[in-house]
């Protein structure tokens, strides 16, 4: 390979600190200390692990997230045995590739676990403490901040009632349902949110429905969410 020359392309600098490593240890691959290149798991990546059993997800009830398990067993079914043709889309977002540079990292701490937690303008009100949740089936909506807003008439609300299971298992009954104008960055989506009339530390939860419908790609890590526009 160091035949090769610059047709190889080589790896990037190890993530670990210098002053972290053992200074005794080469490794030719990386062009840097810290382990043997016959230790390296770039070269040498390690088998998987042994398959001793398998830990299915039982689950009560006759549905999940609003969905019937017939009707989720009926979908998967029918995807897999149809040829899934591709979408056309708009030419400015096919094969685009979404990245997060190192360099955003130097605005963080070295190590946090905060949740990601933004600011968009939902129906003409610029609403903060929005909580993008990638583990939530739904868009919810606090009556509090519902009532904040003013400009929205209640008269849209859908009293429809949805029972909402938390991860522990307790259930809240929510007010009804309301689409209503989500802005971020030159897209504006109209969004289905569920109301729930409780005391939350965020005014918003924006899950998976409106995250798959951005085409976004959120990193807790990096404290930022990508996504494509024209």
């Amino acid at each position: 390979m160091m035949e090769m020359s610059k047709t190889v392309k080589w790896p990037r600098k190890m993530n670990a600190l210098p002053e972290h490593r053992d200074p005794k240890l080469r490794c030719e691959f990386h062009r840097d200390h810290g382990h043997h290149t016959e230790d390296c798991i770039a070269l040498n990546p390690p088998e998987p692990p042994r398959q001793d059993k398998v830990i299915n997800y039982i689950a009560g009830g006759s549905e999940i997230n609003g969905v019937s398990y017939s009707a989720a067993k009926r979908h998967t079914r029918e995807v897999s045995n149809t040829e899934i043709q591709p979408r056309r889309e708009h030419p400015s977002k096919v094969d685009e590739t979404v990245t997060f540079k190192s360099t955003y990292k130097s605005d963080l701490f070295s190590t946090h676990h905060d949740a990601l937690v933004i600011s968009l303008h939902i129906a003409n009100c610029l609403t903060k403490r929005i909580l993008v949740d990638n583990g939530s089936s739904c868009n919810i909506l606090f009556n509090s901040v519902l009532r904040e807003m003013q400009v929205v008439n209640e008269s849209k609300l859908n009293c429809r009632m949805t029972m909402l299971i938390g991860f522990s298992g307790e259930q809240n009954s929510t007010l009804g349902e309301i689409v209503l104008p989500v802005y971020a960055e030159d897209v504006n989506l109209y969004i289905h949110f569920l109301v729930l009339d409780c005391q939350s530390p965020y005014n918003t939860i924006l899950g998976r429905p409106w995250i798959h419908e951005l085409k976004a790609i959120p990193s807790r890590y990096n404290q930022m969410i990508k996504f494509p526009t024209k």
